[in-house]
């Protein structure tokens, strides 16, 4: 993903581990049965809410000012803790 990234190329890649996403891709394209469900910048894309929205699943995200976003996924068992 380094070596894609370096090469400052329009790349369209279906990347399905979103921490990947956030760190390689400038703009998400979300897609689910086949039909756009969002678009955008891996910031506005990947919030909790959306993500939970999309798959099913809690998760916390973390911004940090350099840009990053980090997802952490909250198995099941421990959100009804």
């Amino acid at each position: 993903m380094d070596i894609v990234k370096s090469l400052d190329l329009t790349v369209m890649s279906a990347i399905h581990d979103l921490n990947i996403a956030a760190m390689y891709c400038d703009r998400l394209i979300a897609i689910r049965s086949g039909q756009v469900v969002g678009m955008g910048t891996p910031r506005e894309l990947l919030t909790p809410d959306f993500i939970h929205n999309l798959y099913d699943v809690e998760c916390g995200v973390q911004y940090f000012d350099n840009g990053r976003i980090n997802i952490v996924y909250i198995p099941k068992h421990w959100a009804k803790a």
